[in-house]
């Protein structure tokens, strides 16, 4: 009787954990489908403005808008000049290490809990921040 108590606890515990994964898996894949529909709807954004000052003829808006875009860049290639070090290699050689081994998933959901990037996404966005990379969340494309 007593084994098969434990049986089912343990049956359950596994029941519990493969929903929990799933979710958590769920999730992620919903987050990084509306982090990519909201950086298509910021560059369609900004290709409407650029239209409409190109349209317009209206040197002192696309000044402004490049001034403002450069000024983004400087800010974000400060930060991330600012976290070239040990850290963040060690992160981004911890990540390399498990996808090296086949541990895709692992590699991954370590990239994610540091903000650092997986191989072969585009950086457009994202800046250094405390040994990893963080979305900017202002139009700033």
């Amino acid at each position: 009787m007593n084994k098969k108590y434990y049986l089912g606890i343990a049956a359950v515990a596994l029941l519990i954990t493969s929903i929990g994964v799933t979710a958590i898996a769920n999730a992620s894949e919903l987050k990084s489908t509306s982090q990519q529909r909201f950086m298509q709807a910021d560059r369609a954004e900004h290709q409407n403005e650029m239209k409409g000052i190109m349209e317009n003829g209206d040197y002192s808006a696309w000044q402004t808008l490049m001034q403002t875009r450069a000024t983004s860049m400087e800010e974000r290639l400060n930060e991330l000049k600012a976290n070239i070090n040990e850290e963040t290699f060690a992160n981004m050689q911890k990540i390399h290490e498990l996808r090296a081994s086949g541990d895709l998933e692992g590699a991954k959901a370590l990239a994610e809990e540091l903000n650092l990037p997986m191989g072969g996404q585009k950086m457009m966005g994202r800046s250094m921040h405390k040994g990893g990379f963080e979305k900017q969340s202002n139009n700033e494309e």
